[in-house]
């Protein structure tokens, strides 16, 4: 490795570092107001729903408390957007009203729940917001697939929108699941580049569920 090229690398990195603080930080006044809101309609209307998902995004916010720093983070402005803003939609849904909490619905809610803690768990302190190399996890669920914990948020959030379903949510969770799909790519780009993730990519083929993609 030439001086330059260390010295680019660092520099990409301090960038990345102070902006993946000033995300967290307002990632927690968002939360805020979603906490609110989703608490309001869980005490007032016992909405199973509006409860699954706010555990389901209390969990994903202490994950991104407790993660470790990066080996290495995209300084990409087009991979920290998308990471941003996919971030933050799923967070501006509402319950409806009258939701339309029927049990299939509720147990694929609590299903994709189930993926992503599984996930999460096996990621440990290895979660992250923007694509970056925070060590290469192959067990659990990522023997079977490479993004389990995408596999649990299409579920999940897709099964909340349709029980509170509005034209509002609907725009959002397209929105968000338009960027997880650029994510992914973003992700892998820069995974591939570590011999690891390489070998692990070959072996494990599909990306959110087996036998479709």
């Amino acid at each position: 490795m030439s001086e330059n090229t260390a010295i680019h690398d660092e520099n990409d990195y301090k960038v990345s570092f102070w902006w993946e603080l000033l995300c967290t930080l307002s990632l927690f006044i968002l939360y805020g107001f979603f906490v609110a809101a989703f608490s309001y309609k869980v005490y007032h209307d016992q909405s199973i729903s509006a409860f699954l998902f706010l555990i389901y995004e209390l969990m994903f916010l202490f994950m991104v408390v407790i993660r470790n720093l990066p080996k290495r983070v995209s300084a990409s402005y087009y991979d920290w957007s998308i990471a941003i803003i996919g971030t933050v939609l799923p967070i501006l849904m509402r319950p409806v009203d009258i939701p339309n909490e029927h049990m299939l619905l509720i147990a694929m809610q609590f299903t994709g729940c189930v993926i992503t803690v599984t996930g999460l768990l096996t990621l440990s302190r290895s979660f992250g917001l923007v694509a970056a190399n925070r060590g290469i996890r192959t067990s659990g669920l990522y023997a079977y697939i490479r993004h389990p914990l995408y596999s649990g948020y299409f579920l999940s959030i897709g099964s909340f929108m349709i029980q509170n379903f509005s034209l509002i949510n609907l725009v959002i969770f397209m929105s968000f699941a338009s960027l997880k799909i650029m994510r992914i790519f973003a992700e892998e780009k820069l995974l591939l580049q570590d011999p690891k993730y390489k070998a692990y990519a070959e072996k494990t083929k599909w990306r959110l569920y087996p036998y479709i993609w």
